[in-house]
């Protein structure tokens, strides 16, 4: 035991090892592959791991896949890694995933070569070597090529507009991978070993010579390609250096002569002003604010008058595009930074640049630069500082939108195709970001550009670097073409050297079996004739040979039964001993004729023979023999039965004389012609319709029967259709003798067994009726458009809300009824707009929470709530609360139907609202009542039932049998007066939010068991009886048992009062894919359609006759369903009235946490705003059963 332990644990770490050196090795052919990848985006053309996986597989079997799919992980991890300089969480999917094709492909093309490719083989043949690599390459490599697109794909690694391009070049990368490479493979490990091994010379050397020739070839043609398009880039890059100083020394001008203006003018007014500043704007659409600030203070001077004290700069004009802007007095020297720089621009005379800032505008957060130019008396920007600050009057400040700038300066195409910032280098050496492009996702194979320039005082960096597009739309096919083409010719000529070794291989065991296969012809020979023997005696054709007097010489078997005779006694014996001689002269003569002509005969004839009942039809073929030395010896005769063939002749001319028939009845005209336009054949219908006598078309051409014109056009129609091949449809006008006629002709082309066309059918099917309909469609719509209008206005007179929302969740229609329901106005809405602002949040999230239950889906809160059964044809009428754009809230019923297109497709959703404040204050009114009464009537009732409890117990002595009945009545009545006082209490806690739930843990088939018996007494007042269906095994779930448990008693109860006498009430247990799964099935009158809409609504009852009799308050079903829909259920019903309804409900299998689940507010729960407080969370529960209801009280026939 221990050694095996031991050869196991060794067996393993072999394994494992092997394991480890097939991914090592297939790794470093994959990493290969990588170093060959074609520039810009690195497409890798050869794949030679692919090659080596497949031999590999092909050898060694299945073992090697682990090997495999660990190799190229690892290859995959590094690849990705070197592409994005990253490898995280979300790349290991899609890495699995195409580890998984890698595998998988290395396996189906080894299976595809040992079941399809007849290895293992010599592969000496074309189309058995084009079979194996066929299947080697091309077909198997599809499948790694597909799963990895589907993988890399949606994880962002490959673009999706590039997917296309991707694919085949990783099909084409991983074929030409292994026709290169798997021929080295078998070289290396291949069976027959004899064979393979001595292909090491003649294929495997060469082929090696022939891809290092290839690799060498195509390392110098990318290193020259690369240089050159990198040249391109460098060119580029500098161009937009250039263009970018020009527009920044062009907007520096722009501001020197504003400057010159206001310096030379004795005063600038506003308006002179803002018509200089609004023209620049005008021409530099990147001029964000242009502002004149006038100098005062030390060292300055405002039009010559010499201040005192500090530099300070009052804004007296500032101008943006859109018109003035109000900042005059703003002192831009208390703004440290912009006061440095304009003591700077002031003291050197030149423009000076300030340090980005941000814009806040429409389009965003923006960077801007802001230059300050001085402005001179006289313009002076000569002498000394001194005399620079003694001719200093003011700055002007101008901000440049530096994207408007980058986007007006540099054309769309160099932006696409280079990714370029630009920054500011402070003498500080601080950097300051001034503008940067998107981020370029080309792999990082080229250096950046970057060059400076000088502008206002300050050092810009520039740096770009080729963008996507730049490579996408260079792609370097000399490089591509250079390795595919050369790789693909290596294969051509290994597949040639393959050929050319394995045929050599085949020679030699042909001339080493020849002498064998020579010394055993002899016996061959003999077993060949036995076995012509016994196939002319098996044959179910017969066959004799006589000779030149009419002697049979040979019968077979079947000749010999045929006529009747044994086979050894007709050698010998002439035609007339045999037949007669009467009988046997034709037979005599047609001999002859064959043995004088010394040629073939063929006729067929009618026997009776003796070994089939009736006459049999034969083809027969007579044949001279002939000696060595060309001498007649006599006739071979060979019979075949044509019996069946000649029937299903017989039986093809009826089928055609059929057609034949069915086309002269048809209601389409029908014609055939040959492609030169002569008629073949034509019905009745069609003649008619030329008004042609009938049987006058055939045999004639279209040009005796038609005018020129239209001649012509039946001859080139008949061109196209013999040219093309494709059917032509025209419409023709024709006149019969009463009223034109249209007819839709489809010409279409008739082939025989070859596939040449030999005619033209065609095929007349009158419309006229169909174009008729269409003319009185299109006055239909005329008056449609007219009574437009008319329906307009009386949408929009209507009182209700009516509203159109499309996919997108916008509104897009908002009629009069809704602006005066809600106060908004049609512009404020329709295409701004989404319903679910008119919507209170908490409704939202609890509609979506019913119709998750109800429909069996996840809605999510939002927009989704008003798509749910709109979007699978269903109506969704619901209460909902409007709130106003005055915020007030509006109780309203909302009905939401899809709307459609042509093709029934939904593009979005109509909804039609109504105020429900007047029908809610009535049913308030009604429902306070109801819960007045009903707390009054419960006290007394309590009383009173105690009190006929007692009676009937003794306690007021003994009674007699008559009495103990009366107050059995009227305690029983008092019961169901109780639990109708109940129900309405009930109703009344959900209604306003005051029923709590106690969720606890339990086992639901011991819940099932006990209503059951709380409910079978109820049930045998009936005559029904219960059958409960168990699960397997226990299902636990957090409930609050004693309302589930209500809810059981309610459905058993139903089902109990509702069943014909002696019947079985089934009830069910079970998971289902929501979760939880409780049925109830009987056999009673089932539930009306007319009622099943409303069957879960308060006080709803069915047939009032019927419910009269069975009793019932009407209000179980929408208990029910609301206790099932606080546990986060759903509950509903089939019904087949007369045969079995199943009611049910289902429960979420997860333990669901009330309290951790969103609750809807007390307004939700009590929209009509009746002063009903929501019960708080730790409140006790209000009104909550003590014990289980002893009895059902819920009728199936109520709501």
């Amino acid at each position: 035991m221990g050694n095996v332990r031991t050869l196991g644990k060794r067996t393993l770490s072999l394994e494992v090892a092997e394991t480890f050196r097939i991914a090592s090795a297939y790794a470093a052919l994959a990493w290969l592959s990588e170093l060959l990848a074609v520039p810009p985006d690195l497409v890798i053309a050869f794949f030679p791991a692919a090659g080596f996986a497949l031999g590999l597989t092909l050898i060694r079997g299945w073992r090697c896949l682990p090997g495999i799919g660990l190799g190229w992980l690892v290859f995959i991890t590094w690849h990705i890694y070197q592409r994005t300089g990253t490898f995280g969480p979300e790349h290991f999917l899609p890495a699995g995933i195409t580890a998984l094709g890698a595998m998988l492909q290395a396996a189906l093309g080894a299976w595809l070569i040992k079941r399809y490719g007849e290895y293992p083989s010599p592969l000496d043949k074309p189309r058995t070597l084009l079979q194996f690599l066929f299947l080697a390459a091309p077909a198997s490599c599809l499948t790694g090529a597909s799963i990895g697109m589907l993988a890399l794909a949606p994880a962002g690694l490959i673009p999706m507009e590039k997917l296309a391009d991707y694919g085949f070049n990783w099909w084409l990368g991983d074929t030409l991978g292994v026709l290169v490479t798997l021929p080295l493979v078998l070289i290396w490990q291949g069976q027959p070993a004899r064979l393979w091994r001595a292909r090491r010379y003649t294929v495997g050397l060469p082929l090696l010579v022939s891809i290092s020739v290839v690799v060498t070839g195509f390392v110098i043609v990318r290193e020259v390609e690369q240089e050159y398009r990198f040249g391109q880039f460098e060119d580029d890059a500098l161009s937009i250096a250039q263009t970018m100083q020009t527009a920044l020394n062009l907007r520096g001008e722009m501001l020197h002569g504003m400057a010159n203006f206001i310096s030379s003018a004795p005063e600038v007014s506003e308006a002179q002003f803002r018509a200089n500043a609004g023209r620049l704007m005008e021409r530099y659409s990147a001029l964000h604010r242009v502002v004149w600030a006038p100098g005062a203070g030390t060292g300055g001077s405002q039009r010559g008058k010499a201040g005192a004290g500090r530099l300070r700069m009052p804004v007296q004009y500032a101008q943006a595009p859109d018109g003035p802007v109000h900042e005059t007095g703003t002192d831009l020297a208390a703004i440290p930074e912009l006061r440095w720089l304009i003591e700077e621009a002031r003291d050197s005379g030149e423009l000076s640049a300030g340090a980005p800032l941000r814009l806040q505008s429409e389009k965003g957060n923006r960077l801007a630069l802001q230059l300050i130019i001085p402005v001179t008396r006289g313009g002076v920007d000569g002498g000394s500082v001194a005399e620079r600050r003694r001719a200093f009057l003011g700055a002007l400040v101008a901000t440049f939108d530096i994207d408007t700038l980058v986007r007006n300066a540099v054309g769309l195409d160099k932006r696409r195709r280079v990714q370029f910032s630009l920054t500011e280098s402070s003498p500080a050496g601080s950097m300051a970001l001034l503008y940067r492009s998107s981020e370029s996702n080309l792999p990082r194979t080229w250096a950046a550009v970057n060059t400076s320039f000088d502008f206002g005082g300050k050092t810009y960096l520039f740096s770009a670097v080729p963008a996507e597009e730049f490579g996408g739309g260079q792609l370097s096919w000399r490089s591509w073409w250079a390795l595919s083409g050369g790789m693909f010719f290596a294969a051509m000529m290994a597949m040639y050297l393959l050929q050319i070794s394995g045929h050599s291989y085949n020679v030699e065991r042909e001339v080493a079996h020849r002498t064998r296969e020579l010394d055993a012809s002899r016996d061959q020979l003999r077993t060949s004739l036995g076995m012509l023997r016994v196939l002319v005696e098996g044959s179910s054709t017969f066959l004799c040979v006589r000779d030149t007097k009419s002697r049979f010489l040979y019968v077979n078997r079947e000749y010999a039964d045929m006529i009747g005779w044994d086979k050894e006694d007709l050698i010998g014996r002439s035609l007339e001993e045999v037949f007669g001689a009467e009988s046997a002269g034709r037979d005599i003569a047609t001999d002859r004729e064959v043995l004088q002509g010394a040629a073939n005969v063929r006729e067929e004839i009618e026997l009776q023979a003796a070994n089939f009942p009736g006459l049999r039809t034969f083809m027969i073929t007579k044949s001279p023999l002939f000696h060595e030395d060309g001498t007649l010896y006599g006739v071979c005769i060979v019979g075949v039965d044509i019996t069946q063939e000649k029937r299903e002749k017989e039986k093809q001319r009826e089928n055609m004389l059929m057609l034949q028939a069915v086309m002269e009845s048809t209601s389409s005209a029908v014609y055939v012609c040959d492609p030169d336009g002569n008629f073949l054949y034509a019905n009745r219908r069609f003649e008619m319709l030329l008004n042609l006598p009938s049987g006058m078309l055939v045999g004639r051409n279209v040009r005796s029967i038609f005018s020129e014109a239209v001649a012509q056009e039946y001859l080139d129609h008949f061109h196209r259709v013999c040219s093309e091949g494709f059917s032509i449809s025209e419409e023709v006008l024709h006149h019969d003798q009463t009223r034109p006629l249209i007819h839709l002709f489809v010409r279409s082309a008739l082939r025989n067994e070859s596939g040449v066309v030999y005619g033209i059918c065609g095929v007349g099917t009158d419309i006229t009726r169909f174009r008729r309909a269409e003319e009185a469609l299109h006055e239909l719509n005329h008056q449609l458009v007219a009574t437009s209008a008319l329906q307009l206005a009386i949408l929009n007179s209507t009182n209700f809300a009516i509203f159109s929302v499309d996919m997108t969740g916008t509104l897009r229609a908002f009629n009069v009824g809704a602006q005066r329901m809600l106060g908004y106005s049609e512009e404020e809405m329709v295409g701004v707009q989404s319903p679910v602002v008119l919507h209170d949040p908490d409704e939202i999230m609890l509609r979506a929470q019913q119709l998750s239950g109800e429909l069996d889906m996840h809605v999510r809160p939002g927009i989704d709530v008003f798509f749910a059964k709109p979007g699978r044809s269903l109506v969704d009428e619901h209460e909902w609360t409007f709130i106003r754009k005055d915020g007030s809230r509006l109780p309203v019923m909302m009905s939401v139907s899809a709307l459609r297109n042509e093709a029934l497709e939904m593009v979005g959703y109509v909804a039609v609202a109504y105020d429900l404040t007047e029908r809610k204050k009535i049913e308030r009114m009604k429902d306070e009542f109801i819960s007045t009464v009903s707390h009054e009537l419960r006290t007394p009732l309590t009383s009173i039932r105690g009190s006929l409890g007692l009676m009937v117990g003794g306690m007021a002595g003994e009674l007699s049998a008559r009495a103990v009945s009366l107050l059995s009545i009227a305690r029983n009545n008092c019961d169901r007066l109780t639990r109708l006082i109940n129900d309405v209490l009930d109703a009344e806690r959900i209604r306003s939010g005051h029923m709590n739930f106690h969720m606890l843990t339990c086992d639901l088939r011991a819940l099932v068991e006990q209503a059951i018996t709380a409910t079978q007494p109820y049930a045998q007042q009936y005559q029904v009886e219960f059958e409960f269906e168990p699960p397997d095994d226990d299902i636990i779930a957090k409930v609050d048992s004693d309302r589930i448990l209500q809810v059981m008693v309610n459905l058993l109860g139903n089902a109990a009062k509702f069943s014909t006498p002696d019947s079985t009430v089934r009830a069910t247990l079970s998971r289902s894919e929501a979760g939880i799964r409780f049925a109830v099935i009987d056999h009673g009158c089932g539930i009306p359609e007319e009622f099943r809409d409303r069957i879960f609504q308060r006080f709803a009852r069915a047939d009032a006759s019927a419910t009269q009799q069975k009793g019932g308050t009407g209000l179980g079903l929408s208990i029910s369903k609301s206790i099932i829909e606080r546990h986060y259920g759903h509950i509903g019903f089939y019904s087949e009235p007369g045969v079995e309804t199943e009611f049910y409900f289902e429960l979420p299998l997860a333990p669901v946490e009330l309290a951790l689940l969103p609750q809807p507010s007390p307004a939700l729960m009590n929209p009509a705003g009746d002063g009903a407080a929501a019960a708080s969370p730790a409140a006790p529960v209000a009104g909550a059963l003590d014990q289980p209801p002893a009895a059902p009280h819920v009728t199936e026939a109520e709501a």
